[in-house]
């Protein structure tokens, strides 16, 4: 029999995760303060990673399975967006870069 070597797996790939939706920049109009973030793992979104995701520095929704998350009623005006992706012992293997994005929400005070 011939012996064909054995291809190399790496046990621990170098994750990335970065916040694809909404942009860096992005103004967002919606008058319940509702925020959609999408986020992507590369090179794979593999069984065991979590990823949280932090709002003007303080953590808002997760640890996840998935990396999208809705966040509801948040105040007007200019919000920072981070994601963390942790690894099964809940160790921080990856962080976004922070985007700024500004909500705009109708004012009570004067509609128009």
């Amino acid at each position: 029999p011939v012996n064909l070597p054995t291809p190399s797996v790496d046990d621990n790939p170098k994750f990335q995760v970065h916040i694809d939706k909404p942009n860096d920049q992005d103004t967002i109009r919606d008058n319940t303060g509702t925020i959609y973030v999408s986020g992507l793992v590369s090179p794979m979104f593999s069984q065991g990673l979590r990823v949280q995701l932090f709002l003007d520095n303080k953590l808002v929704a997760g640890p996840s399975g998935n990396a999208n998350f809705i966040l509801h009623d948040i105040d007007r005006g200019e919000h920072k967006l981070r994601l963390e992706l942790l690894d099964q012992s809940g160790k921080v293997i990856a962080q976004s870069t922070e985007i700024t994005v500004y909500l705009h929400r109708a004012s009570a005070i004067s509609p128009n």
